[in-house]
C-alpha cells in the first residue's frame, strides 16, 4: 500500500507574522542607541491550543539588565489578525483588524511622549554608569 497524503494542500500565508515585526522594532532599538539599550521580544507561555502572547520590553544591560515592558500583543494562532495590542504604561488595548492597523498602533506607541521618556531616562542613565565605570 503507498502512502497517501491526508493532510491536502497547504495554503500560502502572505503576512508578516506579528511577531517578526516586534522584533525588528526590538532589533532596531538596540542599533539605534549604539546597544545601551536592547530590545527583548518574550512569548507568554500559554496552554496549548490557546492564543500567542507575546511582550516587547526594553533593557538596559548596564542597569543590571533591568528591562521595562511596553506592550503585549495576543493572536490566534490562525489567523494573526484581528489582534489585540495591550500597552503597558496605561493598560489600554487597541485591536489591529490587519497588518497595516497593527503596524500603525505600534508606531503611534512606540513613537509616543511616554515611551520616548522612558528611553531617554534609561539611556541617560546607563550612559552615566558607563561612563564612570
Amino acid at each position: 500500500m503507498s502512502e497517501k497524503n491526508l493532510w491536502g494542500s497547504i495554503p500560502k500565508i502572505d503576512v508578516k507574522p506579528p511577531v517578526v515585526i516586534l522584533r525588528e522594532q526590538a532589533a532596531m532599538l538596540g542599533q539605534m542607541t549604539d546597544n545601551v539599550l536592547e530590545g527583548r521580544v518574550r512569548q507568554v507561555m500559554a496552554a496549548p491550543g490557546q492564543d500567542l502572547s507575546y511582550i516587547l520590553d526594553i533593557i538596559a544591560p548596564a542597569l543590571d539588565r533591568y528591562y521595562y515592558s511596553v506592550l503585549q500583543v495576543d493572536h490566534k494562532v490562525a489567523p494573526f489578525y484581528p489582534l489585540q495590542v495591550t500597552l503597558q504604561i496605561s493598560d489600554k488595548t487597541f485591536v489591529g483588524r490587519d497588518e497595516a492597523e497593527f503596524v500603525d498602533i505600534l508606531s503611534r506607541f512606540l513613537s509616543s511622549e511616554q515611551v520616548q521618556q522612558v528611553i531617554a531616562s534609561l539611556l541617560v542613565q546607563s550612559t552615566a554608569l558607563e561612563q564612570a565605570a
